[in-house]
């Protein structure tokens, strides 16, 4: 956010122009946050899918010129996001070689890139000409327009920089943008204009939404040259009429004086009117509204957090969420978390967002609605940068933004709407009834004698991998078996080649997986008594009584079929053999390994990387109980390596401070885990490491080599 500099704020600088840094990628497969392959649209307040089930928008900026485009959306999506917000400037959109800037056939590259790692895309206009220190490096278009040439303008772009841009080839460099992706899913929305303001730069006017001003007087011209309300219409519908699939993205202007209905200001965005006033598009249910919402240390917003900022936020554009009228994203937020402020900042805006506001008018969501969604600025390594980015030098992830962040990843809903067969047809698990009629895998049926609910923060759960969901992929285990993604609990059973076999059992890493939500709310079915009933086709058991209902909690909440057992009860009253290992289990493997058809290579991918924390070897990695019959091995490994040498002289490979990243000393030597740290201590500043590999793996194709990143 970047305030207006004729109400007296200093100006937030956009990234200024570094050296891009790669990030650490990290090998995956998938992310239990990303989005349906489908085009979104809204309902109410929520931004839904193909289905009408509500998502949410995790996304991250982009703001670099970064060399490995692969590699960092597979980062990326490791780290939890589940789409970027790319910016395009018009001055440098056909450039071949843009400075500090990309062009469409950039755009381009990232939107396949995002594409082939299940990724979204947010493109967004940023600014009509190329970024220079008066604008904080593209930071925001001081005139506070869309466009810088023509009726409305000073025919600058509010810093001196000539206007190129008029209103009419601003649409129709949109245009062009949504044909280039017109029909591509992977870009599901495009944010129109990137913080307009209330008050432009002397000699400029500033914007206007309809008949309504900055001053309150209410005498706009309605679709006059100001007019961003019209603009957003008339824009929408041209961009609607190329690719009527993605959502339409409309920023309310920010006012640090004052907003449209005169209650409080809006520095993060006023849409105090866009109850009454509202976009309105040829296709209605594709207007999302946006805000950008920055710490005091980088907005100048006076006040950022408590009881203040809410009250400011509930009237400039929380109210939209409050009465169900629109979705609102924060297409921009942020901060380097190293002051008291923006922890109290992070702290405000996590409980607004996610609906814990409630007795201070804030919005709430229940059942099956998601929070509000947002954009954390900025993806990479931006020293002295405010924010400095979500990297730390050597790739690594910043502790301190993760924390904020990832409080705003989606729900853990997945299973909220998972079906269960019932005489009266398939019925979403939350809405069965004591009861309520079910079919089971032996062909009889049975009544739902009681339900039960349990919440785990997963986030302070002391070992989560007992607890994180797996996830089946359609088709995962037969055709259309499940018929729809389906989530379970670790110790959940199946009943599969008559033998219940638990979830975890079964993880291939690729159509079955386990996912690293925060927090998930199982949910469980008893029958008279145990069988199998049939979740999205699927034979999953129905709840046994091992001792541990008293566990089980009644709430409205996300629900997720779950599975907590005492195994020596299962065994004896279960309705089938209980296998966790074994012939029956390696036989089912390899069928859904054959099925899964996951491409492997014996190219381990070894490089030895420096930084001044020591030396990486890199590699890929592979967990070997996803990859073989047998499930029990569930370490994550990338080499053996038995011996070191720095310089020419050898180092004991089991000397306690090889740690980080390596496993036990074995008889013939260790095992990494992709990124295994030799400290500087042992380098004595020389940077010739050999090492030698006695042992590999198959590793997935997909699964890339540890792009973990070292600066001197």
């Amino acid at each position: 956010m970047q305030s207006s500099e004729s109400m007296g704020q200093s100006s937030f600088s956009r990234s200024t122009p570094v050296k891009a840094i790669q990030p650490g990628g990290v090998s995956v497969t998938a992310s239990p946050m990303l989005l349906p392959a489908e085009y979104l649209s809204t309902n109410g307040n929520q931004i839904v899918d193909a289905a009408g089930a509500p998502v949410r928008i995790a996304s991250v900026g982009w703001n670099q010129n970064f060399t490995n485009i692969p590699g960092t959306v597979a980062a990326m999506v490791a780290a939890g996001f589940n789409t970027i917000r790319l910016d395009w400037v018009d001055a440098t959109l056909f450039q071949a070689n843009p400075v500090d800037s990309i062009n469409l056939a950039t755009i381009k590259q990232i939107v396949a890139a995002a594409g082939a790692d299940g990724m979204k895309v947010i493109l967004d206009h940023h600014t009509d000409e190329a970024g220079t220190a008066g604008d904080g490096y593209g930071a925001q278009q001081q005139n506070g327009l869309w466009y810088d040439l023509g009726p409305g303008t000073n025919n600058t772009n509010g810093v001196g920089v000539t206007g190129t841009v008029t209103q009419a080839q601003f649409q129709a460099d949109w245009v062009t943008v949504a044909k280039a992706f017109a029909g591509n899913s992977t870009v599901i929305g495009y944010d129109l204009a990137n913080e307009p303001l209330m008050y432009g730069s002397a000699g400029t006017t500033g914007v206007t939404w309809g008949k309504y001003t900055a001053t309150g007087t209410n005498n706009g011209v309605v679709g006059g040259p100001t007019d961003i309300h019209a603009m957003y219409q008339t824009v929408g519908n041209a961009i609607q009429a190329v690719d009527p699939g993605a959502l339409i993205i409309a920023e309310g202007p920010q006012n640090y004086g004052g907003n449209f209905a005169g209650t409080g200001t809006a520095p993060e965005g006023d849409l105090s009117v866009a109850a009454k006033a509202p976009v309105v598009l040829n296709d209605p249910n594709k207007v999302v509204y946006s805000v950008h919402e920055y710490p005091t240390e980088i907005s100048n917003i006076p006040v950022d957090s408590g009881a203040a900022a809410v009250t400011r936020m509930n009237q400039a554009w929380g109210y939209l969420e409050s009465t169900n009228t629109a979705p609102v994203w924060v297409g921009e937020m942020g901060s380097s978390m190293i002051t008291a402020n923006s922890q109290a900042w992070a702290s405000t805006m996590t409980a607004y967002m996610n609906g814990h506001d409630a007795a201070q008018g804030g919005p709430v969501f229940t059942g099956r609605q998601q929070p509000v969604g947002g954009d954390w600025w900025v993806w990479g390594y931006l020293p002295g940068e405010a924010p400095d980015g979500t990297l730390n030098a050597n790739g690594s992830l910043n502790a301190a933004q993760k924390a904020v962040w990832s409080q705003l990843l989606p729900m853990t809903c997945f299973a909220a709407g998972t079906r269960i067969m019932t005489l009266r047809g398939e019925i979403a698990v939350e809405r069965l009834e004591i009861g309520e009629i079910v079919i089971c895998a032996n062909g009889r049926t049975a009544p739902v004698c009681w339900v039960g609910r349990r919440t785990v923060d997963l986030a302070r759960h002391p070992t989560p991998e007992r607890a994180n969901p797996i996830r089946f992929e359609p088709g995962s285990i037969a055709d259309g078996v499940p018929r729809r993604a389906l989530l379970l609990s670790p110790d959940h059973a199946l009943l599969l080649d008559g033998h219940l076999i638990p979830a975890k059992a079964l993880v291939n890493g690729a159509t079955i997986r386990m996912t690293t939500p925060r927090s998930v709310t199982y949910y469980h079915v008893e029958l008279p008594a145990h069988s199998a009933l049939f979740a999205e086709g699927t034979p999953a058991e129905s709840y046994l009584d091992t001792g541990n209902r008293g566990v089980f909690e009644n709430g409205d909440a996300p629900l997720v079929l779950h599975g907590l057992f005492d195994q020596a009860r299962r065994v004896a009253n279960g309705c089938a053999p209980f296998a966790e290992a074994g012939p029956v289990v390696e036989e089912l493997r390899r069928r859904l390994l054959d099925r899964a058809a996951i491409v492997t290579t014996a190219d381990a991918a070894v490089e030895v990387r420096y930084c001044a924390a020591g030396a990486v070897i890199c590699s890929r990695s592979a967990v070997p109980g996803e990859l073989t019959p047998d499930p029990r091995d569930r370490r994550r490994l990338g080499v053996k390596i038995a011996g070191i040498a720095v310089g020419g002289v050898a180092i004991a490979i089991d000397q306690p401070s090889l740690t980080d990243g390596w496993h036990a000393m074995e008889a013939d030597g260790r095992w990494t885990d992709g990124a295994a740290v030799i400290p500087a201590a042992l380098l004595e500043g020389r940077c010739d490491v050999k090492v030698t590999i006695v042992a590999s793996l198959a590793y997935p194709v997909e699964a890339r080599a540890l792009d973990t990143v070292c600066v001197a």
